[in-house]
């Protein structure tokens, strides 16, 4: 089954997922102004939209786009949010748009995007909020009176109507019924991408998260938090710059320790990037031990495709002279 993580076949399933599930909430979003903003206020749309862009351009804000990602926030009704998702049977879910605010004041106050990851995680479940809201909006099939139903006007008999009947086309009231078609095909769209998503994170067990941990080497301990956590490796992002730069000062060292609460984890660095380090394990961590690590995220962790590095592997360093 390994194949399947990274294959060609794997990769256009998603894209081609992506693409319908984008253009069935375009083709059926606007089909009328009630539609424009299902589910959730437009308000919330308009901040995932700028927060995705934001999230894109790996570069920091402007004060001018922080101003705006700011008024954009305090332009949420969360009263009016909290009433929408409970006619929905989805109140439980405002906490991801709670997680989601709090993380556009963050980004606005610092004008910087300190975790893509986290980001994005955020922005995947609202999106995915969305398209639940959207589906239970779906319209109802128009109903056709009984007028229309037997296509009578006065002064004309059952057999004229009847000729007309069969000349004339089909009401547009059915096209109603193309958008609930194309939500029973992204349900079994996701549903096939969900299991696909569960094969390969139990093939590779890597999520996304924020955990509290240290790099211990000797006498050194920096603190900061593991954001991507693998079997085999992690990524650590220490607590500050001066952190981060004593850590690549001593990247080179053999007897690093990833410490995470009572746990110990002999490990060495196998890449340094600006302001995190790839961290790979000694030995792959097991299944028990992987899920409890995870148990002590502050965020709910989701599971990723990408690896902590693609040029970087523990193996290029476990070796010793």
């Amino acid at each position: 089954m390994k194949w399947l993580a990274h294959s060609p076949w794997r990769l256009r399933l998603d894209s081609g997922l992506k693409a319908v599930v984008v253009a069935a909430v375009l083709a059926t979003g606007f089909s009328s102004p009630a539609q424009a903003s299902c589910g959730v206020t437009i308000e919330i749309r308009a901040l995932v939209t700028e927060l995705r862009r934001i999230g894109a351009s790996e570069r920091a804000l402007s004060p001018s786009e922080a101003a705006h990602l700011q008024r954009l926030v305090d332009s949420i009704d969360l009263s009016v949010l909290a009433t929408r998702l409970q006619l929905h049977g989805l109140f439980e879910r405002r906490r991801f748009v709670n997680e989601l605010i709090a993380e556009a004041v963050t980004i606005a106050n610092s004008q910087y995007v300190s975790n893509p990851v986290l980001l994005r995680g955020h922005l995947h479940r609202i999106e995915e909020l969305i398209i639940e809201a959207c589906a239970e909006e779906a319209p109802d099939l128009a109903t056709p009176t009984l007028r229309e139903q037997t296509n009578l006007t006065p002064g004309r008999s059952d057999a004229t109507a009847k000729g007309t009947r069969e000349l004339e086309p089909a009401p547009l009231s059915h096209v109603a019924v193309l958008p609930l078609i194309l939500f029973v095909l992204i349900a079994f769209l996701l549903a096939g991408q969900f299991l696909v998503r569960r094969i390969v994170a139990r093939m590779n067990r890597r999520s996304a998260c924020r955990i509290s941990a240290a790099m211990e080497s000797g006498f050194d301990i920096i603190d900061g938090s593991v954001t991507v956590l693998a079997r085999q490796d992690c990524r650590f992002q220490p607590v500050n710059e001066g952190a981060a730069e004593r850590l690549a000062a001593m990247a080179d060292c053999d007897d690093w320790f990833l410490v995470i609460g009572p746990h110990r984890l002999p490990a060495v660095i196998t890449e340094m990037e600006a302001k995190a380090a790839v961290v790979g394990f000694l030995e792959p961590t097991k299944a028990a031990l992987h899920q409890r690590l995870l148990q002590a995220s502050v965020v709910t962790p989701f599971p990723i495709k990408t690896p902590p590095s693609q040029t970087a592997k523990p193996s290029d360093r476990l070796v010793r002279n």
